[in-house]
């Protein structure tokens, strides 16, 4: 399967660090992937600190800032509740 972007990592690679949203999830086809996991961080802002970069990202992509924040209470805070709900606990958690 081709993925965009993606890269091959050969098989000799001793770290591999990746990062998104759902990889916590306790969910599949997330929830299978712990396994594989030698450690996990999970990076957790406050929720208004959270809202406050989302809304700068929208502004910085070009959006004025009521749409910004339309955006980011439409899709990006849902999708961050539920991650925050559904996800397995880190190994780590950074504040």
């Amino acid at each position: 399967m081709s993925i965009a972007q993606a890269i091959a990592v050969h098989p000799d690679t001793p770290v591999v660090v990746v990062e998104g949203n759902y990889l916590l999830l306790n969910s599949e086809p997330w929830a299978s992937l712990s396994d594989v996991y030698a450690a996990t961080i999970f990076i957790s802002p406050s929720f208004a600190t959270l809202r406050a970069r989302l809304i700068q990202r929208w502004v910085d992509y070009g959006l004025e800032p009521e749409a910004a924040i339309q955006r980011a209470q439409s899709n990006d805070l849902p999708n961050a509740e539920y991650v925050l709900e559904n996800s397995i606990e880190a190994d780590l958690v950074l504040n």
